[in-house]
């Protein structure tokens, strides 16, 4: 389902309120292991269709978390917007982005980061704001007025968007922001529905496949050469009663992106796995760079933007959202 927004003052809190009113009344309180538990700890987790990703998935397909003592049961959900106020309800760590993590520790809702996902550099960008041929859109400074339409408007990637086009002199009260799950968007941009859209690997190499198609930039460059927009989290209360188990993940991970590195083809089929890529689109995608590391500067990098391009201006002390903190 697609959710349709005017881009304006309060789009992130409105927005997470929504999925806030979606979730918040879950019954699904299956509980997890704790680190203390005996045997196997079992660890729910969530995640969409993102190259993001990959490396639990390879962790899980290769056996890595169970080497950890860990028993990871998945759930695939494309919109992570939902996801914070199902932690401790459906899931205990979910793929997420420093802006869904800060807006809902300002509704209420505690959460920390307990492992990094991606990040973003000038030699291996992240994500891209990609224009339809028929828009006649070349730069980012023309999409006042225009539809773009956003894997997670409330995300670091809506978010970023928003900071990018500020930035170009975009009013961007003037730009009609819609969510648009990662599966949906190439079609949705070919039928002319929306004029650019912004989305991570694996879902641009299909935009980017469409004829005229003009990448416009990465949102997450226009804040930092080196960012990271998406990362693993947890509600706080989980991280702090669980530290053990969030050590295991984190080496678990560590071991997946070392695979990935050294075992290409095999990865590419993983990624196939859960992201239903055709062989040809899996075969061309550039992974993105994978790191664990946990850093509060991203955290203060993505409050800025929240206060620059939105009217949010809770106080949220980012050092008490990095796990162990």
């Amino acid at each position: 389902m697609r959710v349709r927004t005017r881009v304006k003052a309060g789009l992130l809190a409105s927005l997470l309120g929504i999925a806030l009113a979606g979730c918040g009344g879950s019954s699904d309180d299956a509980a997890s292991s704790g680190s203390g538990s005996s045997g196997p700890v079992t660890v729910r987790i969530a995640h969409n269709s993102n190259a993001a990703a990959l490396p639990a998935q390879v962790a899980l397909a290769q056996g890595f978390f169970a080497d950890q003592g860990l028993d990871v049961e998945f759930k695939q959900v494309e919109d992570v917007a939902t996801l914070p106020p199902a932690l401790d309800k459906s899931f205990d760590i979910v793929l997420s982005a420093p802006t869904l993590e800060i807006a809902a520790t300002a509704h209420g809702i505690p959460m920390v980061v307990v492992s990094g996902g991606t990040v973003s550099t000038q030699d291996n960008p992240t994500a891209a704001v990609i224009a339809s041929g028929p828009s006649g859109i070349t730069d980012i400074s023309q999409m006042e007025g225009k539809t773009l339409g956003s894997l997670s408007p409330t995300g670091t990637i809506g978010i970023g968007s928003l900071y990018m086009m500020k930035e170009a002199g975009v009013d961007i009260s003037k730009v009609n922001v819609i969510a648009l799950n990662g599966p949906q968007q190439a079609d949705q941009m070919a039928a002319g529905r929306v004029d650019a859209v912004v989305s991570v690997a694996p879902f641009t190499n299909a935009l980017m496949a469409l004829p005229g198609s003009v990448n416009l930039g990465d949102p997450y460059q226009s804040l930092s050469s080196d960012l990271s927009g998406i990362n693993w989290a947890s509600s706080k209360k989980y991280a702090d009663a669980n530290p053990d188990t969030i050590k295991k993940f984190n080496a678990a991970m560590e071991e997946a992106i070392t695979y990935i590195g050294t075992n290409d083809a095999d990865a590419r089929k993983i990624l196939q796995s859960y992201t239903q890529l055709p062989d040809a689109v899996a075969a061309k995608l550039v992974f993105p760079t994978y790191r664990t590391e946990v850093r509060q500067s991203d955290l203060d990098r993505w409050l800025k933007a929240m206060q620059d391009v939105s009217d949010f201006k809770d106080k949220v002390d980012t050092s008490q959202m990095v796990a162990g903190s």
